[in-house]
């Protein structure tokens, strides 16, 4: 299947942006709260997405489904990668490089965590990095929990160091823990859009991980080698 599980996490992060810029889940909550008043409001203004940057922290498989999606919507993407693309590759996504993670910081509308976590990531982002955000700027996260110090990003949406926030990854969900938790602030915050990881959550993606399951349980019953072993060992 074309995209799988990276095309699915692509869409819903753009999903988050989306919902961000034009205040979607406070507008739920202030129509059923009984407040309609047909464009008679100002309280529900939202920053919209053309002309707006997105900054990628990373650029793989989820970011490039990405791209096209936020040109669509007209907006700027700016990324930073330890490997940059090729200028050829950069020049056919629209994509604009830049070696600092500050700088991406700095210049984007909504700031997209989208690389891997590793050693070199581990708490990549926590006080310093959220400080040099823009007040209007939000942060997005959809690839894993532990890439941001968790405690600092509370405060500083508390605080108003930047605009908010959408979070479909935590510190505390597996394998680094056996017991998945969203802190009681964030869950208080009207700022803060929350997801259960839930990036690949359609009916094809999981259904088509699910026969992939299926078929493997049938090779090993079948005392064949199924692809993708993480334990060949047992073979030896």
């Amino acid at each position: 299947m074309r995209g799988g599980v990276s095309l699915a996490t692509a869409d819903l992060t753009v999903g988050m942006i989306i919902a961000l810029a034009y205040r979607l889940v406070d507008a739920d909550r202030y129509t059923r709260a009984g407040h309609f008043k047909q464009e008679q409001t100002l309280a529900l203004m939202g920053v919209g997405c053309p002309e707006k940057t997105v900054g990628l922290i990373g650029l793989g498989a989820v970011a490039q489904y990405m791209v096209p999606r936020l040109r669509a919507l007209e907006m700027k993407i700016i990324y930073t990668k330890r490997n940059r693309l090729p200028l050829a590759q950069e020049d056919e996504l629209g994509v604009e490089w830049t070696p600092h993670l500050d700088d991406v910081l700095r210049r984007s509308d909504f700031v997209c965590v989208a690389c891997d976590y590793n050693p070199s990531t581990h708490q990549l982002i926590g006080m310093r990095e959220f400080a040099l955000m823009r007040p209007t700027a939000y942060f997005i996260n959809t690839a894993r929990g532990r890439i941001v110090d968790e405690p600092e990003m509370i405060r500083v949406l508390q605080n108003g160091t930047i605009a908010g926030a959408a979070l479909d990854v935590y510190w505390n969900e597996p394998p680094e823990t056996h017991d998945p938790h969203v802190p009681d602030a964030l869950c208080k915050m009207d700022n803060v859009i929350l997801a259960p990881h839930n990036g690949g959550a359609t009916w094809t993606v999981r259904g088509t991980r699910m026969a992939s399951v299926a078929r493997n349980m049938i090779r090993v019953m079948n005392d064949e080698r199924p692809p993708g072993l993480l334990n060949p060992e047992i073979y030896e």
